[in-house]
């Protein structure tokens, strides 16, 4: 066993708390909270006479809370049937009804294919198509779709491709 002796060594730095003291202690008239005027009442107890300082606070106001209507946003995407023959470029696609989706709040203006098939609750084998000038493209799930954009059409379907 290895016993060391500690000798007490000389501290580097020497604070003299009597010194720093005061700085603690608070300012007289100084506070963090602004003081009103006080008033003062007695209370009278069996033999003595007790004085009893009152502090009125000021009550704070609840605003009135009032909910506004967030501006629901709709997508549609008609809904259709047929065969598709990109190699022969015909096409012949029949609508079936239209689609809506309310699209929740917050949500972002861009998604992929495969969330918006999966929003409309689409069937794995219904596709999604876009318009690409006269012809329709069969939107793979990693596709970008902007919700906001209105100058784009969509068609979700069960179709037969031929090729």
């Amino acid at each position: 066993m290895n016993t060391q002796v500690l000798t007490p060594e000389k501290p580097v730095r020497v604070v003299n708390f009597a010194k720093i003291l005061p700085l603690f202690q608070p300012v007289s008239g100084a506070s963090l909270i602004p003081r009103k005027p006080t008033q003062s009442a007695h209370l009278v107890g069996k033999a003595e006479l007790l004085s009893v300082t009152l502090e009125k606070r000021p009550t704070r106001g609840l605003p009135s809370a009032k909910l506004q209507e967030q501006e629901m946003r709709m997508f549609s995407v008609t809904k259709t049937t047929g065969t598709l023959s990109p190699i022969a470029g015909t096409q012949n696609l029949k609508s079936a009804g239209v689609a809506d989706l309310d699209l929740p709040f917050g949500m972002p203006r861009f998604v992929n294919a495969a969330t918006l098939k999966r929003m409309f609750k689409a069937q794995r084998s219904e596709l999604l198509l876009k318009k690409v000038g006269e012809r329709w493209e069969i939107c793979v799930d990693s596709t970008r779709i902007d919700l906001t954009d209105d100058s784009v059409e969509f068609r979700l379907g069960a179709v037969q491709i031929f090729s």
